[in-house]
């Protein structure tokens, strides 16, 4: 890592040059992860820090809208130990470092990657405009408390709109010094500087090897609430004029329209997007779609490949109050021919049911349940459409932390104090995919992803298996049995 600073005050008037040290310790340590790590512990230690940060970065890459554009600036990079979940992901990974050592190291382990060799503190280090800007253990370095806001204030600057600041730091309840190349300076510090640039935290990763922080411009979340009647939503409209011939086809396409409505953000409709395309989804059962922005997400998928398939969203009665609400949202993209809307009295299962009763065969290729989120109707939705999913598909589960506790909406109703206290604290979602998801017999395997549970559902080949394997165990059941009544033919009767 690096920093051209000056010395703090709280550090001994003995000269310090930052430069000098980073130089000096990347051509000692050459190989040795210790060179940007920690020199106090051993490689060991080091190599599984680096592995638990690189391992938050995958995680939260799964949240973000990435794509094959996406730019990334690694601030301080050293030997790019942080860079395989940017480049695994496909974005367009580069990096800044005042080591040539360091530099010459991360160009041989990332082959194609751009890296320049500068001072970060200097005035045109950050030049240019990514969509990510990685800090990574690199501002605890910057002693020089003007250089250290300077660096920030650059940092945002080089920012694209809704770009995110990642910053690895330590941070403390008070600033203070260890060493001559070393301070932690505290959260009000932080927030002070973030906010004059018009940043904020948006969320907070903890690793064995630091603290992650999200940082970005936009400070609204996710919210499970429909914005109440009275309130005023106002999307961000689109300049392009959407049709049946032209339809929304990406998430950016249908963030121009939607921009501003709950339940779905850019970052999560992007990942739905790439699901579908990915596992070639074509027809999905949609439960729980409030205002409709995640279905226009999942109908622009379908519209990115021509067209083929359908969606079959269901929701409330109520929800057909909300407008635009889903119907609109689908015609203003030009995406409404690709969707069939249910609205429903009680939930979603009745209408499961008479499906069920229709053609009980299995039809969709992908089921997102995004609804209740209570062990009622949510534990019986998931058994009913099981049964609807075909051989090889996926079931979503959204939220499964989510709580009624957690919820200010639900907390806020006067049947929540009546509820028990472990119905109120336990998340809903997750009980569902523990004992029920997990252990069903045709789920052939599970796996999460932030806020989503996965289930695929097993292929035919999978179920013949098994299938295979019960016969063959019968078979030698029987086989068995024989043998020992070959060797103890004697009948014993009381």
């Amino acid at each position: 890592m690096n920093a051209q600073t000056q010395q703090h005050p709280s550090v001994a008037a003995e000269p310090f040059d930052p430069i000098r040290y980073w130089l000096e310790r990347h051509d000692e340590l050459a190989g040795d992860i210790r060179a940007v790590g920690n020199k106090g512990l051993e490689i060991a230690d080091n190599v599984r820090n680096y592995d638990a940060l690189r391992d938050a970065l995958r995680g939260l890459l799964g949240e973000m809208p990435i794509h094959s554009e996406t730019t990334v600036l690694d601030v301080g990079c050293g030997t790019a130990e942080l860079a395989k979940p940017f480049i695994d992901a496909g974005c367009i990974y580069s990096g800044v470092d005042c080591s040539q050592t360091a530099i010459d190291q991360a160009c041989e382990a990332n082959p194609g990657m751009a890296f320049r060799c500068t001072d970060i503190t200097l005035a045109d280090a950050l030049a240019g405009t990514y969509d990510i800007v990685l800090i990574a253990k690199v501002l605890c370095h910057v002693m020089d408390d003007g250089k250290w806001a300077d660096t920030i204030d650059r940092a945002a600057a080089a920012l694209a709109e809704g770009g995110t600041l990642l910053l690895i730091d330590e941070i403390d309840d008070e600033t203070r010094s260890h060493g001559e190349h070393v301070i932690h300076r505290d959260m009000a510090t932080y927030e002070k500087v973030l906010s004059r640039t018009g940043l904020a935290i948006a969320g907070t990763r903890q690793t064995s090897g630091g603290t992650i922080f999200s940082i970005t411009r936009d400070k609204t979340a996710k919210q499970k609430a429909a914005p109440e009647k009275d309130s005023v939503v106002t999307p961000l409209k689109s300049a392009v004029r959407f049709s049946h011939a032209n339809p929304a086809t990406d998430p950016d396409a249908v963030h121009s329209v939607v921009a501003g409505y709950p339940n779905m953000s850019l970052g999560t409709g992007w990942n739905l997007y790439k699901f579908i395309r990915k596992h070639q989804a074509r027809s999905i059962l949609e439960l729980g779609f409030n205002w409709g922005v995640s279905t226009c997400y999942l109908a622009s998928a379908l519209a990115r490949d021509g067209g083929k398939g359908h969606i079959v969203s269901i929701d409330l009665s109520s929800r057909v109050e909300f407008d635009p609400g889903i119907e609109g949202f689908l015609k203003e993209l030009g995406l409404d021919h690709l969707s069939t809307v249910f609205y429903e009295h009680t939930s979603y299962n009745w209408r499961l049911r008479d499906f069920l009763r229709r053609d009980p065969r299995p039809s969709f290729d992908l089921i997102f349940l995004d609804g209740g989120h209570l062990w009622e109707p949510d534990a019986l939705a998931f058994l009913l459409s099981e049964k609807m999913l075909k051989p090889g598909g996926h079931i979503i589960f959204d939220d499964l932390n989510w709580t009624l506790a957690s919820s200010e909406f639900e907390s806020a109703k006067a049947s929540f104090q009546a509820l028990p206290k472990d119905e109120r604290n336990t998340p809903h979602v997750r009980e569902i995919f523990e004992l029920l998801v997990k252990p069903h017999p045709n789920i052939a395997e599970t796996w999460e992803n932030s806020a989503w549970g996965f289930a695929r559902k097993k292929t035919e080949a999978e179920m013949a298996l098994g299938e295979r394997a019960l016969i063959q165990m019968q078979q030698d059941a029987r086989r068995i049995r024989n043998h020992a009544r070959e060797l103890n033919p004697k009948t014993i009767r009381r």
